[in-house]
């Protein structure tokens, strides 16, 4: 206020004979300087982002020295544009829109003023623009177009509202600070649009006014079609000669190959033999049917004619089926829908008969097959040379030596120069994605045994993988391990079978969606459709009630399926009580594991054992209800249960440490990762990073136990059709004989073992110098669990020990 007094004064000497002197003060000189500083800033901040290049040297984009820039602002527009798109990815070119528009709005400071609401939407726009970027499903626009910002905006607006909820608050959000930024009414945004939707109903609505008479009529004469050429037909075949072609293409004593064809496909068979009935109907080298009548080549002709250019699949079937029941695409509808199909599939078995393992043309589907091979070969050149372009551009030099294509990914085997470090190959992932557009890429620096980095690349087009292809193989079938598991392909699409029995347990782990149920499906197909009903028992625990709820009642069950958590506890004890059995059997007779014993058990007329495999749906839940007293049972199995024919198979979606506890782990070698959110969950599973890298639906990380390496599977689908018909085909087998377990048959009371009998009698020794008791303090003397704890106090009341609960007061002796 002084400095503009003074300068009044001061204008006012200069320029006496003026009324009023136009002295610019202090703040105008400010306002200008600004205003011409941020132009420029602008004006650098415009020719960064638009000269910007990922390889240069940026502190977020590349960290290896660079002599020279392709950035037209040098190292300074480099890191400038670098950090600049990091923070808010594609929103970054939204920011320079909105600086020059700020810049406008200061250079015109009248139409700036009284305007707060709009200087807050232009600081909302970017912020909601890249959340809504980020909010966007996986893989729509690339990895992180909403940079940083749009990922914090993801996280907090997921967790507080969910994926569509988040969607539907970012999407208003932005139009919101639009509408704030522009200074525009809501009513000029919804009134274009109300009228394109009108006009848009008036135009559907003729449209259908008119294609409802044009199909009326091409109905109505395609009827009369119909009828006119099936009578033209009915004359035709009152001709005698006709009639003798019939006779002469069927044969006599069996009936028709395709014995569920209707007559009107007879006749157009029969005109296709007419026309070739100068030639013999037998030919040299032309097979037979199982029925013994000769393919006459003029069907198989017409048949080729409807056949769709599909693969041609072939099956072993019962004697009284036609080869030409199963080809791929000949018929419409499912094949599995006739009665004669349905009575074969099912085979029931007689009481007192021996079982029969289902064969695996039972799991027959037919699916189409898309990938066009040369396409996808070129592909893969293109993508290998891009590859080597882009190291060389990192300044990594070396070549590709071979590439392995797989239905999902693509293997790139890459030698680099002697003088390459791995740690550099490594950390040019995320910046090799990002410039090949792949959804993912693993490296692999080594491959184990060799002197190349393996690049696991994303494919562009997905090929599924099907359990009906796996199991109908010759590798499936030539395997010889006793309890053989289908993980599925591995990343060339060789199929991947391994041995329960020298895992010898299994752990599952993955978030939502990734693919783990149907591994678990999987799994129980691969094995029963392998082991005999007397070879293999099953115990099935499902906290959901969801997932093995199609294997109710089936003959391997030694339980029904466990759907209450409660009552996973003393059936994993009596699993417990049956392991020591088993062991004290095995020393009596002097053996070391459950096949020597079988095998010994044959000749002398033992018990043989049946292996039991235990499968656990959500490990977490069933940790979080029962406590430290499930996981001590699983403990004891995982650790002695092997030589006893036991075996688990624990599957969870919540990879914490407060679910797979360090006990568990060590006594778990054989690990399954599907895709994870972060790669601390990825470490918490495999004690080691890659699986935030997976595809999901299916994708998966294996660690065997024997092995130290991780080896990249896709898992097989498995179809609802194929669950049931196996279930099906075992409940015709045969009854389940479920266990029965009687907890009172010792005189304890229910829930109460032999551990907490002698803690019982410790707790009453304590007693005899306590006036006072609560769970509490057992916990802290006797270092149990609060259920334990809890129990224990439950039971001294009912014994008469202490006196009834008063509020959360402790429990009074009564002496």
């Amino acid at each position: 206020m002084l400095s503009r007094l003074w300068l009044r004064e001061r204008a006012n000497k200069i320029f006496p004979n003026k009324k009023k002197a136009i002295v610019p003060t202090l703040r105008a000189y400010f306002h200008e300087l600004t205003l011409l500083l941020f132009s420029a800033v602008m004006l650098f901040f415009s020719l960064a982002l638009s000269s910007f290049n990922p390889a240069d040297n940026s502190p977020v984009f590349n960290d290896t020295a660079r002599a020279s820039y392709t950035n037209w602002c040098g190292s300074l527009g480099a890191s400038f544009a670098g950090v600049t798109f990091f923070s808010f990815g594609l929103g970054g070119y939204l920011v320079l829109f909105l600086g020059w528009y700020l810049l406008l709005m200061s250079i015109l400071p009248l139409w700036f003023r009284r305007k707060p609401m709009r200087t807050i939407g232009v600081m909302a726009l970017p912020i909601f623009f890249c959340s809504f970027l980020a909010v966007l499903p996986a893989g729509f626009m690339g990895a992180s177009p909403g940079g940083f910002v749009g990922e914090v905006g993801k996280s907090f607006f997921g967790q507080l509202f969910g994926f569509y909820g988040a969607l539907l608050a970012v999407g208003f959000g932005l139009l919101t600070s639009f509408v704030m930024s522009f200074d525009l009414a809501p009513s000029s945004i919804v009134r274009p649009v109300r009228f394109f939707v009108v006009k848009l109903f008036v135009a559907v609505r003729g449209i259908i006014r008119v294609a409802s008479l044009v199909v009326g009529r091409a109905v109505m004469w395609t009827f009369k079609g119909v009828v006119w050429f099936f009578g033209l037909l009915r004359r035709r075949k009152e001709r005698p000669d006709f009639q003798e072609v019939l006779k002469e293409a069927t044969p006599e004593k069996s009936e028709s190959p395709v014995s569920h064809w209707n007559e009107f496909d007879e006749m157009l068979a029969g005109a296709a033999r007419k026309k070739k009935r100068e030639k013999p109907l037998e030919e040299p080298g032309v097979p037979r049917d199982e029925l013994g009548t000769v393919l006459d080549r003029g069907l198989v002709d017409e048949i080729e004619k409807v056949k769709v250019n599909h693969e041609e699949r072939s099956y072993e079937w019962g004697p009284r089926l036609s080869v030409f029941a199963f080809r791929t695409k000949v018929f419409s509808g499912n094949p599995f829908a006739s009665s004669k199909f349905a009575a074969f599939l099912r085979k029931p078995v007689a009481a007192g008969s021996a079982f029969v393992p289902p064969d695996p043309s039972l799991f027959a589907e037919t699916h189409e097959v898309r990938r066009d091979i040369a396409k996808f070969e070129q592909e893969c050149r293109k993508r290998g040379g891009q590859l080597e372009e882009k190291l060389r551009h990192f300044g990594v030099n070396g070549s590709i030596v071979s590439i392995m294509p797989g239905p999902v990914i693509t293997l790139f085997k890459y030698r680099p120069e002697i003088d390459t470090k791995l740690s550099k190959i490594i950390a040019l992932e995320d910046d090799l994605a990002m410039v090949l557009q792949a959804h993912s890429i693993r490296i692999v620096a080594p491959i184990p045994g060799t002197d190349v980095v393996g690049f696991e690349i994303s494919n562009q087009h997905r090929e599924d993988v099907f359990m009906s292809d796996l199991i109908q193989s010759d590798t499936w079938k030539q395997s010889v391990a006793e309890l053989p598991l289908l993980l599925g392909v591995n990343a060339v699409g060789e199929p991947v079978i391994e041995d329960l029995t020298k895992m010898p347990h299994l752990l599952v782990a993955g978030s939502t969606g990734a693919g783990k149920s149907v591994c678990l499906h999987s799994f129980l197909l691969s094995l029963l459709s392998r082991k005999h009903l007397d070879e293999l028992k099953l115990v099935l625990i499902d906290p959901k009630r969801l997932e093995f709820s199609a294997y109710a009642d089936i003959p391997n069950l030694l339980f029904p399926v466990i759907t209450d958590v409660r009552r996973a506890e003393p059936v994993l004890r009596w699993i417990v009580g049956e392991m020591e059995r088993r062991y004290d059997e095995m020393a009596d007779v002097g053996v070391r594991n459950l096949l020597e014993y079988n095998e010994l058990a044959d000749t002398r007329g033992l018990e043989r054992f049946p292996y039991i495999l235990i499968m656990v749906d959500e490990l977490a839940d069933l940790m979080m209800v029962t406590g430290k007293e499930v996981e001590m049972q699983l403990v004891r199995i995982a650790q002695m249960a092997r030589a006893a024919g036991i075996h688990l198979l624990l599957a969870t979606q919540r990879p914490s440490v407060d679910v797979l506890t360090g006990i568990i782990k060590v006594n778990f070698p054989s690990r399954i990762s599907f895709r994870v959110s972060s790669k601390i969950d990825s470490r918490t599973i495999l004690d080691y990073s890659g699986a935030e890298k997976l595809l999901g639906r299916g994708d998966m990380l294996f660690m065997n136990g024997n092995s130290a390496t991780l080896q990249r599977v896709h898992g097989a689908y498995v179809s609802v059709q194929q669950i049931e018909k196996l279930a099906d085909y075992l409940r015709g087998a045969g009854e389940p004989n479920y266990q029965v377990i009687d907890e009172s048959s010792s005189g304890r009371s229910v829930g109460m073992d032999e551990e907490e009998d002698r803690l019982y009698a410790e707790v009453l020794e304590l007693l005899k110098s306590m006036d006072e008791i609560s769970i509490s303090m057992l916990q802290r003397r006797l270092r149990i669990g609060f259920n334990r704890s809890a129990r224990i106090i439950e039971r001294l009341e009912q014994d008469g020990y202490i006196a009834p609960a008063q509020g959360s007061k402790p429990r009074k002796v009564i002496r």
